[in-house]
């Protein structure tokens, strides 16, 4: 809520509050979610996750299946592998710009040769988002 009704300087100082806090709020890992849930669909992603992680992400929203398909997911399960996906792009691009400080490994990075198929993922999300963009109205477009 605005601190004050009156367009004076504290009425300024209230919008440029509301903005800082957001640009705070707002965080890189965040975004990588938003990405993916708004603009990517996950199925030609899926396959190109290696083993060790597709493991790793079933366990946290399939019950006892061992296979997946994309496309009977609920919405729920959905959402998770968009946030699974993300937190995996987003761990893989920190471990490589972060490489040298004090970078603390959360199990979701691509290693060593399946940076290969991760530069495919990034293919895929590239294209998803140019496409996402071009159906935009024009207004929208970025």
């Amino acid at each position: 809520m605005l601190a004050s009704s009156t367009r004076d300087y504290k009425y300024l100082d209230s919008i440029f509050s509301v903005t800082r806090k957001y640009d705070l709020d707002v965080k890189d890992d965040y975004l990588a979610e938003s990405v993916i849930k708004t603009c990517v669909d996950v199925s030609p992603l899926w396959e190109l996750i290696p083993e060790r992680l597709q493991r790793q992400m079933k366990k946290s929203f399939l019950s006892g299946k061992s296979e997946i398909n994309i496309d009977e997911l609920k919405e729920e399960q959905l959402g998770s592998l968009q946030k699974q996906i993300a937190k995996m792009l987003y761990a893989t691009r920190n471990s490589i710009v972060h490489a040298k400080s004090n970078y603390e490994p959360n199990g979701y990075e691509l290693e060593g040769d399946e940076l290969i198929n991760g530069n495919r993922m990034m293919d895929v999300v590239d294209l998803s988002v140019i496409q996402w963009n071009e159906r935009q109205p024009e207004s929208f477009r970025i």
